[in-house]
């Protein structure tokens, strides 16, 4: 049985991230993305509780190693796709980054982009995941992750969240744990999105 608070938790940060990306071109993009962030931080630790959140973090060396690994390979990957398909997906991408170019520094756009990393896996991989691991549930928790993207209206990451989204759900059905997901998933947004952008 699904407990009520993780749908709440999921509605909410659904929302506001789906709000986050639709205005992001009226509002900074940065600023909306944090306070979703916030607002869905406190709906995920409210949902997940002590316990559940004390055993998704649990830490293990060898598995956060690996993870750190994947990550840095999806970012090679993702470069690699982009290089291919850079004729189609030039201007898009362009596009995207201009919508997020602002003048908040650096360093802040790394700090709000690793916090977003780490809503994300509570919501989509603690809160989303539940407690069931079949393929039909893995697949569901893949959908809700991109459903922000799709209220933002960029196909482009909806793309990346179904892609993205799928490694890190069948990391977390390996492990039984998001803190693996985490770090990859913070090496591939501060790469992409602050360090070596695709364009």
């Amino acid at each position: 049985m699904i407990d009520r608070r993780w749908i709440v938790a999921l509605v909410v940060a659904t929302a506001a991230f789906g709000l986050a990306l639709l205005l992001r071109e009226r509002i900074d993009p940065w600023l909306a993305t944090a306070t979703a962030a916030g607002i869905s931080a406190t709906c995920a630790v409210w949902a997940l509780g002590r316990h559940r959140l004390r055993t998704l973090l649990a830490v293990d060396a060898r598995g956060l190693g690996a993870a750190a690994l994947l990550g840095v390979a999806l970012v090679f990957a993702t470069h690699l796709a982009f290089r291919i398909a850079a004729p189609w997906l030039g201007p898009h991408v362009s596009g995207l980054y201009a919508s997020i170019d602002t003048v908040v520094p650096h360093p802040v756009q790394a700090t709000i982009t690793f916090l977003v990393v780490i809503v994300e896996e509570l919501i989509w991989r603690g809160c989303a995941f539940a407690k069931r691991s079949s393929p039909r549930w893995a697949a569901f928790a893949v959908v809700l992750y991109a459903i922000p993207e799709v209220v933002g209206g960029e196909w482009i990451l909806v793309l990346a969240a179904i892609g993205l989204g799928t490694v890190l759900v069948l990391q977390r059905v390996r492990t039984g744990r998001i803190l693996d997901g985490m770090v990859t998933h913070a090496i591939w947004s501060l790469a992409i999105f602050v360090v070596v952008p695709l364009a």
